[in-house]
Order: structure tokens, then C-alpha cells, then sequence
């Protein structure tokens, strides 16, 4: 078997330079394998940095015009070798990342895997972000233990590798979720999970498979986290779009009764911590972002 890295880019060129620099210093995973940088949205940085590069990497350029990064792993696919893995622009590879994170590929163990993203250990994290709500800007990790991912499990695509084939016959990435165009929206990474587990393939959670993310300033307000927690909550809607459309009420009762009881179990901590209202404030965010794209509807009845 052969690899191709994909790793989408729009309008980050110190963050590609400093992914390719964590690419090209990995240690061999035991196949031949190569780069595919995918300049999205007209995004003109990624050839400079690809050329700076000199031969110290195989890397190929695609271009894909339009915005999102769904669409832009899709370009990657389209021309990825049998296992391709999935690098974002933002995160630095550990060394021994490509080996591990291919290897239940290799062995005939799953169709895909994933491992752990950790925030970039120099940024100092407020105190009002609290730990939970680090997972929704620049973390996953599950644990020291390599496991199959259940069918409503997910990795995120940050740090994920698959059988191109399978990913291929699953339909791939769907264009309406994931980040797009500045947009904080996600959910991309759950639903191809569910799409290759309903498929027949099993995935595998690979800890030692390890990516450290950027915490850039900007991610760490108030004002950012609660703009990602309401995309998160239009992400929620979207992911499951076909089910929420057919409701009566397309699932915003649902929505409000699940944020009912997530605020008990928050507030309950003590609603006199920042982080607790932030928290607290998030889970209002998320269940806004649902009922205004339930509102909204199906983004084809829309022409998207």
C-alpha cells in the first residue's frame, strides 16, 4: 500500500510551513508516500511555501476553488493514493505520527483511524475557559488505550487516516458541514465516521497517533467560544438534517429540552465561576445556533 497526506490550506501560510516541517521530518511508515496541499477557496500561499520546501518533501498542489474544507478533502481524495490521512493546516505532527496512524491500516485491522490533538503546550489557557471547554477549540484525546470507535463515535480529521476506497464508496466529506470559509461550523468529522461504520469498516482510535493544534489568541474569548458553540449547534442540525426536517417541530424541542438539563448539570458547579456561566452561556449558544437553522431548513432548499 502507498499514502497520501492531504492537508487542506486557506489563507494559513505560517501554519502550512509549519505543518510541512512536521511532515518532513517524520519517521518512514513503511510505505512510499507523498503530500497533497489543497489551496482552497483561491488561497495563493500554499505554492511559496510548498516551493520553500525545496526536495525536502514529495508534495503536490491542488486546487480547489471552491470555499470549505469538506470540498477541499474531497480534491484530496479524488487524487489520494490507497490510505490517505488527513492533516489540517494548524496542527504539527509528532514524528512517529504517519507510522502509527497507518499501521491498523496496513495489518487489516480497520478502515480508519485516528488518533490524539492536543493544544499547542506554550499558549497559556485562561482560567475562565475552564477544561471541558477546550474540546471545542483545540482537543481530543481519549485516553493512553487504543479502541474500535462505536457507530456513533467519531476522530476528528485533524488527525485521521482511511481506506480510500471505503471513504470513496461512503460519498466522503459532505460539503455542508466542517469549516467553510471562516464559519466555525464542524460535525464533518462525525458524520464520514458514521458513514464508513455503516459501511462495514471499523475504526480505530490510535493514542500514540499524536498532532499538536495551534491556540491562536483569537480562539481564546468569550466572544470567539460562543460563536463556536452556536455553529456547533447549526452543525448539530445539519448533521442530521434528513431526521430534523421530517419533525414537526424540527427537533427545537428536543434542542430546548436537552439544554434545559445540560443547564442543571452546569450550574449545579457553581454559577458564581466564570467558567461555569461561560459554560453555561455556550450550551444558549449551541441551542440558538440549532433552532436558527432549524428555521432555516435544508440548505439545498436554499440552493447551496
Amino acid at each position: 500500500m502507498t499514502i497520501t497526506v492531504v492537508v487542506p490550506t486557506w489563507n494559513r501560510p505560517a501554519g502550512l510551513r509549519r505543518a510541512l516541517e512536521g511532515l518532513a521530518a517524520q519517521e518512514p511508515p513503511g510505505a512510499d508516500w507523498e503530500v497533497v496541499v489543497v489551496a482552497s477557496a483561491g488561497d495563493t500561499h500554499a505554492g511559496p511555501v510548498v516551493e520553500a520546501l525545496g526536495s525536502r518533501l514529495c508534495v503536490r498542489v491542488v486546487a480547489e476553488p471552491r470555499p470549505g474544507a469538506s470540498r477541499a478533502r474531497n480534491a484530496g481524495l479524488a487524487v489520494s493514493r490507497p490510505v490517505v490521512a488527513f492533516l489540517d493546516d494548524d496542527c504539527v505532527p509528532d514524528r512517529r505520527w504517519l507510522a502509527s496512524i497507518v499501521r491498523p491500516l496496513f495489518d487489516g485491522e480497520a478502515a480508519g483511524a485516528g488518533g490524539r490533538v492536543l493544544p499547542e503546550p506554550s499558549t497559556p489557557v485562561p482560567r475562565w475557559l475552564g477544561d471541558s471547554l477546550l474540546d471545542f477549540l483545540a482537543r481530543y484525546d481519549r485516553g493512553p488505550e487504543p479502541f474500535d470507535l462505536g457507530a456513533d463515535d467519531y476522530l476528528l480529521t485533524a488527525n485521521a487516516a482511511f481506506d480510500r476506497d471505503v471513504l470513496l464508496s461512503a460519498g466522503g466529506f459532505d460539503p455542508h458541514l466542517g469549516p467553510n470559509a471562516g464559519r466555525p461550523t464542524v460535525n464533518d468529522d462525525v458524520d464520514v465516521c458514521r458513514k464508513v461504520v455503516r459501511a462495514g469498516g471499523r475504526i480505530r482510535y490510535v493514542p500514540d497517533a499524536v498532532v499538536v493544534h495551534d491556540l491562536p489568541a483569537s480562539r481564546l474569548r468569550p466572544a470567539y467560544l460562543l460563536r463556536r458553540m452556536y455553529a456547533q449547534g447549526v452543525s448539530d442540525w445539519l448533521l442530521d438534517r434528513q431526521v430534523n426536517a421530517a419533525l414537526r417541530d424540527r427537533g427545537v424541542s428536543d434542542a430546548a429540552a436537552r439544554l434545559g438539563r445540560e443547564l442543571t448539570v452546569i450550574l449545579k458547579q457553581g454559577p458564581w465561576h466564570r467558567s461555569v456561566l461561560l459554560h453555561a452561556a455556550g450550551s444558549v449558544a449551541r441551542a440558538a445556533g440549532f433552532s436558527r437553522q432549524a428555521a432555516l431548513g435544508h440548505p439545498s432548499q436554499h440552493g447551496e
